[in-house]
């Protein structure tokens, strides 16, 4: 991160390495982090320290993509079936309060849809996601409700 004329390393908590992937208004930063063995981890930076992200379901690897202004985060979950790490399943992911929500159980399913990946939100709450609908991969935005 880039901050009054310095450069400033976020760090790794441990793992090998970390990327950032968001930012917002107020200097928050989201990403990942890469371990030595088990699953990839979902971080945010609130200036002072980084932070792991809960993950979905135990065991799952975390990938956060975009954060907002009032601190909503948003990516997708890899849900591992086996020892040796072989994926099963991905789900898109709305990070709050310290705690990760499956999208797929947040947006209606009328229409058929499965959304695997979160990757952007706006200061509305607008999420861009990709996913399938009837079987065909397609790019969809969510609108909250507001009532």
């Amino acid at each position: 991160m880039y901050r009054g004329g310095l450069l400033m390393d976020l760090g790794t908590l441990g793992g090998i390495s970390s990327s950032a992937t968001g930012v917002n208004g107020s200097g928050q930063v989201v990403g990942v982090i890469e371990n030595y063995a088990g699953p990839v981890e979902a971080f945010l930076f609130t200036g002072i320290n980084m932070t792991r992200l809960a993950p979905l379901r135990t065991g799952d690897s975390g990938f956060v993509s975009d954060i907002n202004d009032q601190g909503y985060m948003v990516g997708w979950a890899t849900t591992i079936r086996n020892e040796v790490g072989t994926p099963y399943g991905l789900s898109a992911c709305l990070w709050t309060s310290g705690r990760a929500y499956d999208l797929n159980d947040l947006a209606s399913r009328e229409d058929g849809w499965f959304l695997e990946r979160a990757t952007a939100i706006n200061s509305s709450g607008h999420i861009v996601a990709y996913g399938y609908l009837r079987g065909e991969y397609r790019v969809i935005l969510l609108t909250p409700d507001r009532s």
